[in-house]
């Protein structure tokens, strides 16, 4: 009998209650990595903006700093949308740690230390 039987068995007998997938946190841990890494890829191929293109008009008027401005902000934000998600990701990849730590504590104590 695995763990995943034997948490069925207890659950089972207990009336059901409270389950918790761990295979599909840690799919969902990988697949925020993943994202993550291809919104990261994303911005560093964002072109790079130096407001140099538009001549005098664009200088002197401040439309080329008002467009270099806002690519550099676009790729904070969009470096900062890919942390989130990759620290989201880990964040569920330790709970899912932490659900099989437990399930396996629990486990051990119903079937003696092994």
């Amino acid at each position: 009998m695995d763990e995943r039987e034997l948490i069925g068995m207890i659950g089972a007998e207990l009336g059901g209650g409270f389950a918790v997938d761990v295979g599909a946190l840690e799919g969902y841990c990988r697949e925020a990595g993943a994202r993550g890494k291809a919104v990261r890829d994303v911005g560093r191929g964002l072109a790079v903006v130096d407001g140099s293109g538009f001549g005098w008009v664009g200088r002197e008027s401040g439309f080329a700093d008002a467009v270099k401005e806002f690519a550099e902000s676009l790729g904070r934000r969009v470096s900062g949308a890919a942390e989130s998600v990759e620290e989201l990701g880990k964040a569920v990849g330790r709970s899912a740690e932490g659900y099989r730590r437990a399930d396996k504590g629990n486990a051990d104590k119903f079937m003696g230390e092994r």
